[in-house]
């Protein structure tokens, strides 16, 4: 459960990026775009985010750079809300875990998916690069600093 918690904390600091990053991409105030995007899924954030990277950044290395962060952003955000609204049921072994959970990328719906402290821990390695390659960005193009 605290590496659960720990994933859920992590990744609100992602979804934070991102709306920096989609404040900086139109030139708005980070504050009010956060009221805007209050109500909006990380998704539709990072949706916006591929449409105007595509029309903001002119060089063809930029523009693919960020589809592939976008892309990771899209998996492990599939994989970290698979955990956090899966229901969970203790697993046949130690430390273990069965989630039932509820996908619409995959041709099997719903399934039970036996998870491990690894796997967590593979998770939040996952969601610590994001943040990183995040800030990085950010503070290349202005948008993230050291309270980020």
């Amino acid at each position: 459960m605290e590496r659960l918690g720990r994933i859920v904390i992590r990744w609100a600091i992602v979804e934070e990026l991102c709306v920096a990053f989609l404040a900086f991409a139109v030139s708005a105030d980070r504050a009010f775009m956060r009221v805007i995007t209050q109500s909006i899924s990380n998704s539709s954030v990072v949706d916006w985010l591929r449409v105007l990277s595509e029309e903001r950044f002119a060089d063809e290395r930029s523009r693919k750079d960020l589809a592939k962060l976008f892309k990771i952003i899209d998996e492990v955000r599939s994989d970290r809300n698979e955990l956090v609204h899966g229901i969970w049921h203790g697993g046949p072994e130690t430390h273990t875990v069965l989630v039932h959970t509820l996908r619409m990328d995959r041709a099997q719906l719903v399934q039970d998916k036996l998870v491990t402290i690894a796997d967590l821990d593979d998770l939040l390695d996952h969601i610590e690069t994001l943040i990183s390659q995040l800030i990085h960005l950010g503070k290349h193009l202005g948008f993230a600093g050291e309270r980020t």
